[in-house]
C-alpha cells in the first residue's frame, strides 16, 4: 500500500521527481508523493516511489536523493516510533534522519527530536 510521508513540522509531503531529486511539497495525490515501504530485513525498509520506482537514498554528506535499488546500506532506513502517530525514519549506513525545512527540502541531519524530523504515514486508500 502507498504511503504519503507528511511532515509534522510543515505539513508538507514527501516528494520526487524523475531527475532523482527528493523534497516536499503540499500534498497533491500525485504518484511522485505516494512511497511504498519494502521490508529489507532486520527492521529496515526500502522506501521506494510509486511514481518513478527508484528508492530513497542517501549519503554521508546528509544529502537524500533517489536511485535505482542496489541493495546498499545508504538505501536502508529504519522507522523509530515517534509518538502520535509520527515516525523518525533513520539512515542505516550513517545514523542520520530524514529532515525537511520549511523552505522544502529534503536532507538528513543528525537526531534532535525536532517536528521537523517527524514524519506521519497517511495511507492512500489503494
Amino acid at each position: 500500500m502507498p504511503y504519503i510521508i507528511k511532515n509534522e513540522a510543515t505539513g508538507f509531503a514527501l516528494d520526487s521527481n524523475t531527475d532523482m531529486q527528493v523534497y516536499t511539497g503540499n500534498p497533491n495525490g500525485g504518484a511522485f508523493q505516494k512511497w511504498i515501504l519494502q521490508d529489507a530485513g532486520n527492521g529496515f525498509y526500502l522506501i521506494q516511489d510509486e511514481g518513478t520506482s527508484f528508492v530513497l537514498d542517501s549519503n554521508a554528506d546528509k544529502q537524500v536523493y533517489t536511485g535505482n535499488s542496489n541493495g546498499g546500506a545508504f538505501q536502508h532506513w529504519q522507522l523509530q516510533d515517534a509518538g502520535n502517530g509520527f515516525w523518525v525514519i533513520q539512515d542505516e549506513a550513517t545514523g542520520f534522519v530524514l529532515d525537511s525545512n520549511a523552505d522544502k527540502q529534503a536532507y538528513t541531519g543528525s537526531p534532535n527530536g525536532g517536528a521537523f524530523q517527524r514524519w506521519q504515514f497517511v495511507g492512500t486508500g489503494f
